[in-house]
């Protein structure tokens, strides 16, 4: 008996190989000791059903198992994942959104060519403390809708990343920076509890952010370095004030800072000149006394339920606007009146 196990163990060895000739060298073997071929696939047969393997015959199969590079496990109820699934070297991407799983799996942290990995909609509370070390070539990492509450320290190794989705988890804190990820254009940390960000967090490779529904009070000064950033979401959160030098960003074309407690904006903001659109709403903004004659191509400006009772005339000159809600606010009706009749191609909310 030990010995057949020393033998059934060798061919599992030859096959956790991925080579075509170890693995027909494994079925020879098997067969010259009379162990059935149902045996020695036994342990990839999970692996084989979930990715859909087709083949012929069960050397097929194999063999096809170990030419894949992208695993697709989304939606399938998995608590853990599947037997063997470290041993498919030549996997690049891997979905395992929509599961079940507690935790990340050890087995997913030896895969040297990984660039793609979701386990977005888990249960997942916490990433290992070695997380990062072999998965620097990650690519594209989505972990939203966890209950992740921390990051860890060498999250910051993950150079190589581009798009990053810690959205809707319990992340408290942003206590580190993405300064090594230089490639980072998408940050997506939406739908948390974030009361701190460092200051030096974001690189400035970063092309969209979004912050909203968190409890910040401001939007660390390191955002104003991001000049091909052409998108930030803060809206509900507690922001009482911006960056003084947000006018930095030049590149910016949608801003949403709904539903905070912004009661002025820094005079560089009449310096976004590619701003298309800017929302306002449910702030306590008192005076927007900007030149709007430089948001030249200001399309859509939302600044319904703030304490504004005046507009500088620059605001009557902005020549792209198609979309204006001003409504709820302390405006005089002469005021109302000279809006309306200034912008009458405009969808307006006065």
């Amino acid at each position: 008996m030990k010995e057949q196990t020393r033998y059934y163990n060798h061919i599992q060895n030859l096959i956790k190989t991925g080579s075509n000739q170890n693995i027909e060298l494994a079925f020879t073997i098997a067969n010259s000791l009379n162990i059935r071929r149902e045996k020695i696939i036994l342990p990839w047969l999970e692996l084989i059903t979930l990715c859909e393997i087709e083949g012929k015959t069960k050397f097929e199969k194999l063999t096809k198992l170990f030419e894949i590079d992208y695993i697709d496990l989304s939606h399938q109820g998995l608590f853990k994942v599947p037997r063997n699934i470290e041993h498919l070297k030549n996997v690049n991407s891997i979905d395992l959104s929509g599961n079940n799983l507690d935790k990340v799996p050890n087995s997913l942290l030896s895969f040297p060519n990984l660039y793609d990995l979701n386990l977005a909609q888990n249960n997942i509370g916490e990433l290992p403390s070695n997380f990062c070390d072999n998965l620097t070539n990650l690519y594209s990492l989505d972990l939203s809708k966890n209950k992740i509450k921390y990051l860890p320290k060498n999250f910051e190794k993950l150079k190589d990343l581009r798009y990053l989705y810690l959205n809707q988890n319990q992340l408290t804190e942003i206590d580190f920076d993405f300064k090594e990820a230089k490639k980072l254009e998408i940050l997506d940390l939406s739908f948390n509890k974030i009361s701190k960000i460092k200051d030096t967090c974001f690189p400035t490779s970063l092309k969209n952010i979004e912050l909203q529904n968190n409890n910040l009070s401001q939007i660390p000064n390191s955002i104003c370095n991001c000049k091909s950033i052409n998108s930030i979401l803060a809206q509900d959160n507690m922001i009482i004030c911006l960056p003084k030098s947000i006018g930095k960003l030049i590149n910016l074309q949608t801003l949403n800072l709904e539903n905070n407690l912004l009661k002025i904006l820094p005079k560089s903001f009449e310096e976004l000149m590619c701003l298309e659109e800017l929302n306002l709403r449910k702030n306590k903004l008192e005076e927007i006394n900007l030149n709007f004659t430089k948001l030249r191509i200001l399309q859509k400006l939302y600044l319904w339920r703030n304490y504004i009772s005046d507009v500088p005339e620059s605001f009557y000159k902005i020549k792209e606007l198609k979309e204006l809600s001003i409504k709820g606010n302390l405006l005089h009706e002469s005021t109302k009146k000279q809006i309306i009749s200034n912008y009458l191609e405009c969808k307006i909310y006065v």
